[in-house]
């Protein structure tokens, strides 16, 4: 017999029970930081302390971007979105702060700590500021100074936790990072390690014709810090970077960023055999902890940089869904025409690895590597090592997506246990649920609490547990 009960939408409590680690760096002039995690230091923090309201709850995708995140795989939001026009760079979140009589410039300071630990500042004259390129399933503080004096108490945000991560860097397209997973085996995958991108140079066999701007150079090298240049196109197409020389200066972004031209055929009738050595080098440079922060690139960054993107999150144990939208994400970049899951480049490696032996799609990617490419194993686990690290989930899984007649997620704790969490679908009318239909809860209902309830429209991967670094 089910178990029902009665709870009145009045004596709920806005509450997010969020746990995480933040961790940032004070480069960051007006985008959200780069990590840099201190060397066995993780700490954690319960959100639930700050943040109060859904309404603290953020996405950094615009709607477009979302309504294909939630959407089917198979379908994009519009016609529009066809990858003939600007559309990849994510949404900012905007800082409001409460109307300060008397001020003409106010000071922000932001940070990903309560304590304001590693922060940054930015100005502004107007009374908010839009902040862009922020990490995914993070929480942010920032507070306040006019230039009157007055200054504003510590205010908290979250971002949700929706992937890919996308972002804006001045003068290339289709930027995204690889981070911000969270696999089978509950390890997420490290932001501001490793990112995709379209080309930062014109392809030419002559000369070196940038597109990245000052402003977009600036914000990979000083926000994002990167160290390495991984470009995928062939010589013809990378000018005279050719004849500097392995790991020298011959990046676009300039001396400090080690530069390597593993370059790979894009012609898909021989999409895979040919490109094998260059796989191989760049897992080579994947397993050296001293080429991070990295990107990648091709020219639209698109095919073959899908084709290593698909390689490192498969080993990584991202599920396949997951890096499909990946895939499918760069029709929102001006990458001069659609893509499909029925795209040639695609399905060539996509069903190679498909019928390699394996017991899960991680195991299938890794032997694609080892057996069928040649990446020697060892290189995959320094991966691993590097790009991985431990999720720590509250017990219980919402087993169902809420439809858009349903309004939030309502947040019970075991009372026998404490340490389990359980989650349920609220219905619409916010009077009744059934955590016996809608959580994986097997016991007795009356020895579940409410605690709280997360508001809807969320994401659809944020149906599980918000997982944090452990401890």
């Amino acid at each position: 017999m089910k178990n029902r009960f009665l709870i009145s939408i009045l004596s709920l409590c806005l509450l997010v029970a969020v746990m995480f680690t933040g961790v940032g760096c004070s480069k960051n002039k007006g985008d959200a930081p780069a990590s840099e995690q201190p060397a066995g230091e993780q700490v954690s923090f319960n959100t639930e302390d700050y943040i109060t309201s859904p309404s603290q709850i953020k996405s950094i995708h615009t709607d477009a971007q979302l309504a294909f995140i939630n959407g089917e795989i198979s379908s994009l939001p519009s016609d529009d979105v066809n990858g003939k026009s600007e559309q990849s760079h994510p949404a900012a979140v905007r800082l409001d702060w409460d109307y300060i009589s008397g001020a003409s410039e106010y000071t922000v300071t932001i940070s990903e700590h309560p304590d304001f630990s590693d922060s940054w500042t930015v100005n502004t004259i107007k009374p908010y500021y839009n902040l862009t390129n922020c990490k995914i399933r993070t929480a942010y503080w920032y507070k306040v100074k006019a230039d009157n004096g007055t200054e504003t108490a510590a205010m908290c945000f979250m971002t949700e936790a929706a992937t890919p991560r996308n972002l804006n860097c001045d003068g290339i397209t289709n930027m995204r990072d690889l981070g911000g997973y969270v696999t089978a085996d509950n390890k997420i995958v490290k932001q501001d390690m490793i990112f995709r991108t379209g080309r930062l140079n014109k392809n030419s066999s002559t000369a070196v014709t940038a597109e990245i701007t000052a402003k977009g150079k600036k914000f990979m090298l000083e926000t994002l810090g990167v160290k390495t240049e991984i470009d995928l196109r062939q010589e013809k197409d990378v000018g005279c970077l050719s004849t500097l020389g392995e790991g020298t200066e011959r990046s676009v972004l300039g001396k400090t960023v080690k530069y390597y031209n593993c370059a790979m055929e894009y012609d898909p009738s021989a999409y895979q055999e040919a490109n094998y050595a260059s796989v191989k080098q760049v897992f080579a440079l994947l397993a050296d902890e001293a080429s991070y922060p990295l990107f990648f690139h091709c020219s639209i960054g698109t095919d073959r940089t899908g084709f290593i993107a698909y390689l490192i999150g498969g080993v990584l144990g991202v599920d396949k869904e997951s890096l499909q939208r990946d895939y499918l994400f760069s029709n929102f970049g001006n990458i001069g025409g659609s893509r499909s899951l029925t795209t040639s480049s695609f399905t060539r490696y996509v069903d190679a690895i498909d019928n390699t032996a394996g017991a899960t799609f991680a195991e299938k990617v890794e032997n694609f590597l080892v057996r069928t490419i040649g990446v020697k194993k060892a290189n995959i686990e320094k991966l691993r090592t590097i790009m991985l690290e431990d999720a720590v989930y509250e017990a219980g899984v919402v087993v169902k997506a809420p439809t858009a007649t349903e309004t939030g997620l309502m947040r019970y704790r075991c009372t026998s246990d404490p340490m389990k969490t359980y989650f349920a679908i609220m219905p619409a009318t916010g009077i009744e649920a059934d955590p016996v239909d809608n959580v994986s809860y097997v016991g007795d209902p009356a020895d579940l609490q409410m605690v709280g309830i997360v508001a809807l429209p969320i994401s659809k991967h944020d149906l599980f547990c918000v997982p944090r670094r452990a401890a």
